[in-house]
Protein backbone atom coordinates (compact mmCIF):
# COMPACT_ATOMS: atom_id res chain seq x y z
CA UNK A 1 0.00 0.00 0.00
CA UNK A 2 1.13 3.37 -0.98
CA UNK A 3 2.35 5.47 1.81
CA UNK A 4 0.28 9.15 2.24
CA UNK A 5 2.35 12.22 2.69
CA UNK A 6 1.51 15.28 3.21
CA UNK A 7 2.65 18.77 3.78
CA UNK A 8 3.55 20.62 6.63
CA UNK A 9 0.32 22.87 7.81
CA UNK A 10 1.08 26.49 9.10
CA UNK A 11 -1.86 28.25 9.99
CA UNK A 12 -0.21 32.06 10.11
CA UNK A 13 0.34 31.24 6.44
CA UNK A 14 -1.14 34.49 4.51
CA UNK A 15 -0.25 33.45 1.13
CA UNK A 16 -0.51 30.25 -1.28
CA UNK A 17 2.53 30.82 -2.95
CA UNK A 18 5.42 32.89 -1.80
CA UNK A 19 5.24 37.20 -2.77
CA UNK A 20 8.44 36.29 -5.10
CA UNK A 21 8.31 33.74 -7.84
CA UNK A 22 12.32 33.31 -7.84
CA UNK A 23 12.20 31.97 -4.68
CA UNK A 24 10.83 29.18 -6.67
CA UNK A 25 13.63 29.53 -9.29
CA UNK A 26 16.79 27.09 -8.34
CA UNK A 27 19.82 29.52 -8.59
CA UNK A 28 22.00 27.73 -11.64
CA UNK A 29 18.99 27.47 -13.53
CA UNK A 30 19.18 29.15 -17.52
CA UNK A 31 16.40 31.56 -16.65
CA UNK A 32 18.37 33.19 -14.34
CA UNK A 33 21.30 33.63 -16.93
CA UNK A 34 18.67 35.08 -19.27
CA UNK A 35 17.38 37.62 -16.79
CA UNK A 36 21.08 38.79 -16.15
CA UNK A 37 22.14 38.90 -19.53
CA UNK A 38 18.87 41.37 -20.34
CA UNK A 39 19.77 43.11 -17.46
CA UNK A 40 23.11 43.59 -18.09
CA UNK A 41 22.34 44.49 -21.71
CA UNK A 42 19.60 46.96 -20.56
CA UNK A 43 17.23 46.11 -23.32
CA UNK A 44 13.14 45.86 -22.94
CA UNK A 45 11.65 42.22 -23.41
CA UNK A 46 10.19 42.68 -26.79
CA UNK A 47 13.82 43.17 -28.09
CA UNK A 48 14.77 39.97 -26.14
CA UNK A 49 12.15 38.34 -27.85
CA UNK A 50 12.77 39.47 -31.39
CA UNK A 51 16.54 38.92 -31.12
CA UNK A 52 17.11 35.79 -28.83
CA UNK A 53 18.97 34.56 -26.18
CA UNK A 54 22.01 33.07 -28.30
CA UNK A 55 22.83 36.07 -30.66
CA UNK A 56 22.04 38.15 -27.27
CA UNK A 57 25.19 35.93 -25.68
CA UNK A 58 26.75 36.73 -29.12
CA UNK A 59 26.64 40.63 -29.49
CA UNK A 60 27.26 40.94 -25.05
CA UNK A 61 30.80 41.47 -24.75
CA UNK A 62 30.61 44.35 -27.20
CA UNK A 63 27.06 45.81 -26.08
CA UNK A 64 28.76 46.09 -22.49
CA UNK A 65 32.02 48.39 -23.49
CA UNK A 66 30.31 50.54 -26.39
CA UNK A 67 28.32 53.75 -26.23
CA UNK A 68 24.66 54.26 -26.39
CA UNK A 69 24.72 54.67 -30.43
CA UNK A 70 27.04 51.57 -30.50
CA UNK A 71 24.76 49.31 -28.38
CA UNK A 72 21.60 50.49 -30.52
CA UNK A 73 23.17 49.37 -33.95
CA UNK A 74 24.71 45.97 -32.07
CA UNK A 75 20.94 45.44 -30.98
CA UNK A 76 19.98 46.53 -34.68
CA UNK A 77 22.30 44.50 -36.58
CA UNK A 78 21.48 41.24 -33.69
CA UNK A 79 17.90 41.15 -34.31
CA UNK A 80 17.74 41.41 -38.11
CA UNK A 81 21.04 39.64 -39.07
CA UNK A 82 20.40 35.28 -38.96
CA UNK A 83 22.24 34.13 -35.88
CA UNK A 84 25.15 31.80 -38.04
CA UNK A 85 25.71 34.84 -40.10
CA UNK A 86 26.23 36.99 -36.72
CA UNK A 87 28.56 34.01 -35.48
CA UNK A 88 30.70 34.54 -38.43
CA UNK A 89 30.82 38.29 -38.47
CA UNK A 90 31.81 38.47 -34.94
CA UNK A 91 34.41 35.86 -35.13
CA UNK A 92 36.13 38.10 -38.01
CA UNK A 93 35.56 41.05 -35.63
CA UNK A 94 37.70 39.08 -33.04
CA UNK A 95 40.18 37.60 -35.36
CA UNK A 96 40.90 41.59 -36.31
CA UNK A 97 40.83 42.71 -32.69
CA UNK A 98 43.64 39.97 -31.88
CA UNK A 99 45.45 40.72 -34.99
CA UNK A 100 45.61 44.92 -33.77
CA UNK A 101 46.75 43.47 -30.15
CA UNK A 102 49.56 41.42 -31.11
CA UNK A 103 52.30 43.67 -29.85
CA UNK A 104 56.36 43.03 -30.57
CA UNK A 105 56.81 41.67 -27.25
CA UNK A 106 54.42 38.70 -27.29
CA UNK A 107 55.52 38.01 -31.37
CA UNK A 108 59.18 38.29 -29.45
CA UNK A 109 57.94 35.51 -26.46
CA UNK A 110 56.13 33.20 -29.27
CA UNK A 111 59.42 33.36 -31.23
CA UNK A 112 61.85 32.49 -28.47
CA UNK A 113 59.72 29.32 -27.16
CA UNK A 114 59.13 27.63 -30.69
CA UNK A 115 63.20 27.94 -30.98
CA UNK A 116 63.52 26.62 -27.57
CA UNK A 117 60.83 24.24 -27.04
CA UNK A 118 62.71 23.12 -30.68
CA UNK A 119 66.03 23.01 -29.76
CA UNK A 120 65.51 21.08 -26.39
CA UNK A 121 62.59 19.25 -28.06
CA UNK A 122 60.15 19.48 -24.76
CA UNK A 123 56.87 20.94 -24.57
CA UNK A 124 56.62 24.93 -22.83
CA UNK A 125 55.97 22.73 -19.53
CA UNK A 126 59.09 20.96 -19.66
CA UNK A 127 61.36 23.75 -20.94
CA UNK A 128 60.21 25.98 -17.29
CA UNK A 129 61.71 22.94 -15.63
CA UNK A 130 64.78 23.37 -17.71
CA UNK A 131 65.21 26.98 -17.46
CA UNK A 132 64.50 26.54 -13.25
CA UNK A 133 67.43 24.12 -13.47
CA UNK A 134 69.43 26.03 -15.41
CA UNK A 135 68.88 29.21 -13.25
CA UNK A 136 69.21 27.52 -10.23
CA UNK A 137 73.09 28.50 -9.44
CA UNK A 138 72.83 30.95 -11.69
CA UNK A 139 74.07 34.70 -10.12
CA UNK A 140 70.42 36.21 -10.30
CA UNK A 141 72.09 39.69 -9.80
CA UNK A 142 74.00 39.22 -12.84
CA UNK A 143 71.06 37.62 -14.66
CA UNK A 144 68.45 40.86 -13.75
CA UNK A 145 71.52 43.12 -15.19
CA UNK A 146 71.51 41.46 -18.34
CA UNK A 147 67.81 41.38 -18.46
CA UNK A 148 67.54 44.87 -17.87
CA UNK A 149 70.39 45.61 -20.38
CA UNK A 150 68.53 43.72 -23.16
CA UNK A 151 64.91 44.65 -22.39
CA UNK A 152 66.10 48.79 -23.01
CA UNK A 153 67.76 47.58 -26.46
CA UNK A 154 64.49 46.09 -27.30
CA UNK A 155 62.37 48.60 -26.50
CA UNK A 156 64.51 51.06 -28.09
CA UNK A 157 64.55 49.12 -31.32
CA UNK A 158 60.92 48.50 -31.10
CA UNK A 159 59.84 52.24 -30.58
CA UNK A 160 62.19 53.06 -33.67
CA UNK A 161 59.97 50.49 -36.07
CA UNK A 162 56.89 52.59 -34.60
CA UNK A 163 57.89 55.82 -35.29
CA UNK A 164 57.67 57.05 -39.12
Amino acid sequence: MKQIHFKPYNQGQTELFPSRLDEFIPENAPVRIVSQVVEELDIDDVSVKEIGFERLQLIKPYVQKANWNEREAWIQKASETPTNELRSEIKELKKQEKAEDTDLKKVFIDQYLEKMTTYFNCAKAELNFKLALYFQDADLDQAKKIIKERQRAFELATQKEETP
